[in-house]
């Protein structure tokens, strides 16, 4: 190679580098700080080409997109002194990176920082409510109000937490346990209270039923005795009305019915004489 080739090639490579350390490019997802001498001169957000002075100067990206924050369980103490199990979850981005950078630096300093924040003002905000307030329709504002603190820290950070959600509230397993045998327990004063109140109804209608039944059976009584007394009544007026009427026909038929009782095929031998008063009326009628 010639000298003049060689320093032709030379002279290409150092463009090449100083093209290479002047031209940077700036994506949608990111931002792009330019420090020098290890002093923040600019920072760019919009996206394109972007140049720096070479050498002197050097650049460090940010991310631009929404950054997911979890938080492992941890105990918190309500109002009315009950402990939770709480697991928080967020989701923030980089509002200002001139301060996020003066700030924490990086996302690992930021998530430590938000590790103080977020559970801190979370126990500040839960501080101020009950349990049945915890689980009830009041939570949308529990959470509303959560974000709100979060932010107001957060701020001097260059972060803007978008949402803040509980995943998972639940009691410690101690406080559950001794919660669900106070349930179990009360469950079963429940049913006790229950079976006696239903025993104690079962009780009061066998009684009117019984009562009842001993009413009608008296009054089915009352009203057969009645009607026998009646019908005994009728009886005997028919049969004095029979025997004023007609005395032999009525002395034929109770013979009658005394031979229909006495002589059956399985009955005893009677020996009786013929002339016996038994047997007048096979004799003809007295006269």
């Amino acid at each position: 190679m010639t000298p003049r080739l060689y320093k032709w090639a030379l002279s290409g490579l150092f463009l090449m580098i100083l093209f290479f350390n002047t031209v940077f490019l700036v994506t949608e997802t990111e931002h792009a700080l330019i420090f020098q001498f290890g002093e923040m001169q600019h920072v760019y957000s919009a996206p394109g080409i972007k140049g720096k002075i070479p050498f002197v100067q050097n650049v460090k990206f940010l991310e631009k997109r929404l950054i997911d924050y979890e938080r492992p369980a941890f105990n918190i103490t309500l109002l009315d002194q009950k402990r939770i199990v709480v697991d928080v979850y967020a989701v923030y981005r980089i509002a200002d990176p001139l301060k996020y950078y003066k700030a924490v630096q990086d996302e690992l300093t930021a998530r430590a920082r938000l590790d103080e924040i977020i559970p801190g003002t979370l126990k500040a905000v839960f501080g101020g409510f009950s349990l049945s307030q915890i689980i009830s329709e009041d939570r949308r504002k529990t959470l509303d109000k959560l974000l709100f603190q979060v932010n107001k820290s957060a701020h001097e950070l260059g972060i803007e937490v978008l949402d803040a959600r509980i995943r998972r509230s639940d009691l410690p397993p101690k406080n559950s346990a001794a919660i669900f045998e106070r349930m179990r327990a009360e469950r079963q004063r429940v049913a006790r209270e229950i079976r006696a109140q239903g025993e104690e109804t079962a009780r009061e209608i066998r009684a009117t039923a019984d009562k009842e039944q001993t009413i009608i059976i008296a009054e089915a009584e009352k009203t057969a005795q009645l009607t026998r007394g009646q019908a005994q009544a009728q009886a005997i007026t028919t049969l004095a009305a029979v025997i004023d009427k007609d005395p032999n026909f009525y002395e034929f038929y109770r013979s009658l019915q005394a031979y229909r009782k006495a002589l059956k095929p399985e009955s005893t031998t009677y020996i009786l004489s013929p002339k016996s008063e038994f047997f007048t009326h096979f004799n003809g009628f007295r006269k």
